[in-house]
């Protein structure tokens, strides 16, 4: 089977801080993107836990399940499972603690309409679309979790 057609679950969180700009990761594949903290879920690893242990490999931000609220779980055909979306429930300072990660080349804050303005060189048309969903979703007061199925193109 093709790596790629694999079908992988993750969990992807959005960070924002008190200005109210999102925190955005420059990865340190080839070709390098911008995208939300995230990755895939491990076996038996609810998809909270998941969320929470890849913020903190990504970024050295430690934080607890109960910080995270669910804006949604979304179903990613072609190279990708479900991806459940979180947000941090609390403003995070412009200040990152210090901290080394071999999948990170950079760490950024960025506001919405930088994100939703990047090219297709310079992010992937998934992680905009899931940045689209969590904003709609504050628009509708967070008060419920989306369930989508999203297709290739985003």
């Amino acid at each position: 089977m093709d790596e790629h057609k694999k079908e992988v679950n993750g969990s992807v969180v959005v960070v924002k801080n008190n200005c109210g700009e999102t925190l955005i990761l420059l990865n340190n594949r080839d070709p390098q993107k911008l995208e939300l903290p995230g990755g895939g879920i491990k076996i038996g690893e609810l998809p909270v836990n998941g969320a929470v242990r890849e913020l903190r490999q990504e970024t050295g931000i430690v934080i607890s399940p109960h910080d995270l609220q669910l804006v949604g779980n979304f179903v990613f055909r072609e190279r990708y499972g479900i991806v459940h979306l979180y947000e941090y429930k609390h403003a995070f300072t412009r200040i990152l603690p210090e901290h080394t990660s071999h999948e990170v080349a950079e760490k950024r804050w960025m506001s919405d309409q930088e994100i939703l303005t990047l090219s297709r060189a310079e992010t992937y048309p998934a992680q905009q679309a899931l940045i689209m969903h969590y904003l709609q979703w504050v628009r509708d007061s967070r008060k419920v979790a989306v369930t989508d199925f999203l297709s290739a193109p985003f």
